[in-house]
């Protein structure tokens, strides 16, 4: 018999395409599966991901998830959403990605639910570190299975809540490995360096700025979707925006590192 998987992502569906959609497309496989996740009403810098899976997307009233008091509104919408999938879709797995997303899960859910760890959410969330944590503690403890996505994660998450039984699911590739031949690369006097992946709150804008005032030769290629924070406003920095996954090497074959 197979599984009932309630799958909550923390990023939009057609978000660049990352852990959170492989695991769903590969837990899909052997599994009914439905991915739920909160829509994005800015959808500046995203992408026409395949509908690999079954979708149902929360539509919740934008701007007001970080305002004290009216975020109460949207928990209350996301409750009840999940409270109804679960009436309908009967799972007895529920998959969580996210910290807070233990809110919306009703206390009389009797299935299994499935922490997965991908980030240290606590040191990237400076602002909301402390109902993170409070939500983390609530959520590894209710959870009957715990992943991070490595070993570091998994020594802080039994440090930080005295827990475990922890698992170590690491990041890998599926896609097509590319035969590259080794070559020289001609330098020239400027030095690029490129970054894939989201372009958040939590990027370091501060030492990109000050490398680029100690170091005048030094580029920036940055590709990925701007989602948050301070945008460098520097000839010498280069926002792509989101590079489907099979035109990447393409767009970062000449530069001199990676970031």
């Amino acid at each position: 018999m197979k599984n009932r998987i309630l799958y909550f992502m923390n990023v939009d569906w057609d978000w660049i395409k990352q852990r959170p959609h492989f695991i769903a497309e590969g837990l899909a496989t052997k599994n009914e599966i439905k991915v739920i996740y909160q829509y994005r009403y800015q959808r500046d810098g995203l992408q026409n991901n395949d509908r690999t899976v079954p979708l149902a997307p929360i539509y919740v009233i934008p701007k007001i998830d970080n305002l004290k008091y009216f975020n109460r509104i949207n928990l209350f919408i996301k409750k009840n959403f999940v409270e109804r999938q679960i009436k309908n879709f009967k799972p007895n797995i529920i998959y969580l990605t996210y910290p807070t997303q233990i809110y919306s899960i009703p206390d009389d859910y009797a299935g299994k639910i499935v922490y997965d760890c991908m980030d240290d959410h606590l040191a990237i969330n400076n602002k909301s570190r402390e109902s993170i944590f409070k939500a983390e503690k609530i959520l590894v403890q209710r959870a009957n299975i715990v992943i991070t996505s490595s070993k570091s994660l998994k020594n802080k998450l039994e440090n930080r809540y005295n827990i475990s039984r922890i698992s170590i699911v690491r990041n890998g590739f599926n896609g097509p490995i590319l035969e590259i031949k080794q070559q020289q690369l001609k330098r020239n006097k400027h030095l690029t360096l490129a970054y894939i992946g989201t372009i958040s709150h939590w990027f370091d804008t501060e030492v990109i700025k000050k490398s680029l005032k100690e170091i005048p030769e030094l580029n920036y290629l940055l590709i990925g979707p701007f989602d948050a924070g301070e945008r460098i406003s520097d000839p010498r920095v280069n926002y792509m925006g989101t590079v489907n996954h099979n035109q990447l090497f393409n767009k970062i074959k000449n530069v001199d590192a990676l970031i």
